[in-house]
């Protein structure tokens, strides 16, 4: 780890418990919303419009086109991925339905959300958005190397949990630590709410485990109550959820007026194959808040 991390640990007096967390940091690609005005031409960015290739039709919900959450350009992206998972070149390009805002538990909120891969070779050019009165406000996307930790209510902290034993002070000083990480090296005021925005990495739940959610409603459990996780089919299908990854956590922010639900966040989840065989068909999406 740097020198920075172990800084935090010692200013969160979680020194005694550096080597156990650092079994569990992930690295991930995080980013910023910055203003159109703030750096070069960049074709990654928030809203606006896209490029696609010629044949796309633009996904609907309803009979509504849903809207353009972001688009990626994973040259940009490829200097911050370390660990080289993410295509070195290409488009993600991501979708959501921002006036129905559909929460993933269900299996027929299948049409309220994309991910769209357009490999270098495929000829894009610029899309115009549908308009909508939903649609963000426009801005670009600034990288970094970053490193993720656990957040409770995710498996993996219940795992570190079992090796670390915090007690609630000292749970409460890690999900501190956890913030101020995930804000290192941003361009973002301390005081600023939201803005943990990345690629990889380990989520930050609000609300509790989503592997086990996605790993039900991808084989068409309902899990919007208590009878999806009571289905005969759920510890079978439970020991899948580790093969499903963060691709993309898409924080409330506040210096983008975006908030999700209450000061909540979005996240797309990828199978650990997929991602390897460049698939993002299978993508499953989950939105959280307090």
């Amino acid at each position: 780890m740097n020198d920075a991390f172990r800084e935090l640990l010692r200013k969160h007096n979680l020194v005694h418990f550096g080597p156990t967390i650092e079994e569990f940091v992930l690295l991930c690609i995080a980013f910023d919303l910055v203003d159109i005005n703030d750096r070069g031409i960049s074709r990654s960015r928030l809203s606006g419009n896209a490029s696609l290739p010629a044949e796309f039709e633009w996904p609907c919900n309803n009979g509504r086109p849903i809207e353009l959450i972001l688009q990626v350009d994973l040259a940009e992206v490829a200097p911050f991925d370390a660990q080289g998972k993410l295509p070195a070149s290409g488009l993600l390009t991501f979708f959501f339905d921002m006036e129905e805002q559909p929460w993933g538990f269900d299996p027929k909120d299948s049409q309220g959300f994309m991910v769209l891969y357009s490999s270098a070779e495929v000829s894009v050019h610029e899309h115009i958005s549908p308009v909508s009165e939903f649609a963000l406000e426009e801005r670009l996307l600034k990288f970094r190397t970053s490193l993720s930790v656990p957040a409770f209510g995710s498996r993996a902290y219940d795992r570190l949990e079992k090796l670390t034993r915090f007690s609630d002070v000292e749970a409460d000083r890690f999900a501190d630590f956890s913030t101020e990480l995930a804000h290192l090296n941003s361009n973002y005021p301390p005081d600023t709410w939201g803005g943990r925005h990345r690629l990889l990495g380990h989520s930050d739940n609000v609300q509790g485990d989503m592997q086990v959610e996605v790993a039900l409603v991808t084989n068409g459990v309902y899990c919007g109550d208590a009878t999806g996780y009571q289905d005969p089919r759920s510890k079978t299908l439970e020991s899948n959820a580790d093969d499903w990854i963060l691709l993309m956590q898409i924080d409330s922010d506040e210096s983008a007026d975006m908030m999700w639900g209450d000061v909540g966040a979005i996240y797309f989840w990828i199978r650990t194959d997929d991602l390897a065989n460049k698939n993002f068909d299978n993508v499953w999406l989950i939105l959280q808040c307090s």
